[in-house]
């Protein structure tokens, strides 16, 4: 079962901090990742236990108060600070290792030839006792940006750039929705779930339940989920009919909407063990769209129940997908089968006024990825919206075939773009990356 992923950030709090805190934050963001900011309080074995001691002063003075402060300034992530005591790459080995860092990001300085004589400095020697990547970046320089900047900028073609930010949202989105199905399925696999769920199938007394209401949502808010249903199957594991699900035995919070969508889901946790889903309306038509990870839960006879939490999608599903692409017409965005996005537009006033959203009103759910056969930026949406054909893009993706392609074709606004897609028939959705063919032509960008 896999965990949520770490990047770690390693400090001395000198140099140029904000860079790599700038770097490490964007990191975690596209991999859906808990940034980790360290910084370690240089001591070394020989300095005795009058330096021990001064170093425990300096955790609960200047330098604690330096790490927080720093915390604070970090961009929207979840992030979480640590102050350790100690050889700095032996320390930071072990805070890698201890929680299982996906990456580690730390200054490269310049060294002397003469400190150069004296061994590895602290990269290399961090290196050398980690597992996982060691990415480093050099301190900001006045006078050598604008030259940096020019070759980044010329670094990829606009194909290859679309390309390598649909890697990278993919990573992230699934390393989301997994880590949402692991987190329930290790709560089902709890025996005292597992045995208060027994009872209440059974009849349990209200205080009984009152306790499991208490345990789940001790769990859920762990995994800042917003609501927690339980489901039993209709005649145990093989539960596949909306028949099955007519009426929770238990909810708590914000729901999935009643219907095919939501049962089809939890039917397929309860075949398979478990299952997340894409996002899906709310129970609450006011509320955001949501995402349902389920999992089957064993109760004794042979048969079987779901437990199914519930997390507001725009939390990760649309923050990942609405991360900032190469150029301003650049977005990444989700489909389902049905060429229905499940994501929100970089264009939603134009949407707006093209007739094909409601004011104020998100592209999420209501939106179908589907050729106009005209630029909606020149003129209102023609009727009879739900005949227009998928654009080229979508019905190549919903066929399972992924591509790119750098000719050009509409897109669900009628806009002439190029793109790159990918078709997860695990999670049974398509993301695309896509931008206007006038961006695109003759431009160049950097790597996502």
């Amino acid at each position: 079962m896999t965990t949520s992923p770490t990047v770690l950030f390693a400090t001395d709090l000198e140099g140029d901090v904000t860079r790599g805190l700038n770097l490490a934050s964007a990191l975690a963001e596209e991999r859906a990742a808990t940034l980790l900011v360290v910084h370690v309080v240089p001591l070394r074995a020989s300095d005795g236990e009058g330096m021990l001691h001064t170093g425990v002063d300096l955790m609960k003075s200047a330098r604690h108060r330096d790490l927080h402060a720093l915390s604070r300034s970090a961009p929207d992530v979840p992030h979480r600070t640590l102050l350790r005591i100690g050889e700095p790459a032996e320390e930071l080995a072990r805070v890698a290792s201890e929680s299982r860092a996906s990456l580690v990001v730390m200054e490269a300085r310049e060294r002397s030839a003469l400190r150069r004589m004296f061994g590895p400095g602290l990269v290399e020697r961090l290196r050398a006792r980690v597992d996982c990547p060691v990415v480093t970046y050099q301190p900001h320089r006045e006078d050598s940006h604008a030259a940096s900047t020019s070759r980044l900028e010329s670094a990829l073609p606009p194909s290859v750039a679309l390309q390598s930010v649909l890697d990278a949202r993919v990573d992230a989105l699934l390393g989301w929705l997994d880590a949402r199905a692991d987190a329930v399925a290790s709560v089902a696999e709890r025996p005292s779930i597992q045995r208060a769920v027994a009872r209440l199938a059974a009849g349990s007394s209200q205080r009984e339940r009152d306790e499991l209401v208490l345990e789940l949502g001790g769990h859920l808010r762990e995994v800042q989920g917003v609501g927690v249903e339980l489901w039993l199957g209709d005649g145990g594991i093989d539960a596949t009919s909306s028949s099955a699900f007519v009426e929770p035995l238990l909810s708590v919070g914000l729901a999935a909407r009643p219907g095919p969508e939501r049962d089809a889901w939890i039917s397929a946790a309860m075949r398979e063990g478990a299952a997340v889903s894409f996002p899906i309306d709310a129970s609450d038509p006011a509320q955001a769209p949501v995402v349902l990870a389920s999992a089957r839960l064993p109760l004794p006879g042979g048969a079987a129940a779901a437990l199914a939490f519930t997390f507001d999608a725009r939390a990760g599903f649309l923050r990942i997908l609405a991360q900032p692409g190469p150029s301003s017409s650049a977005e990444t965005y989700a489909f389902d089968q049905q060429g229905l996005m499940l994501s929100n537009s970089r264009f939603p006033v134009q949407l707006q006024r093209a007739g094909l959203l409601a004011p104020s009103a998100q592209a999420a759910r209501r939106v179908r990825v589907s050729d106009p056969g005209i630029s909606l930026l020149d003129a209102p949406a023609p009727d009879a919206t739900e005949a227009w054909p998928l654009t080229e893009m979508a019905a190549e993706a919903t066929a399972g075939r992924d591509g790119v392609n750098v000719h050009g074709y509409r897109d669900y606004r009628g806009v002439p773009v190029i793109g790159a897609w990918r078709w997860i028939s695990s999670h049974r959705i398509g993301v695309a990356a896509e931008m206007d063919v006038a961006d695109a032509r003759g431009a160049q960008f950097s790597r996502a």
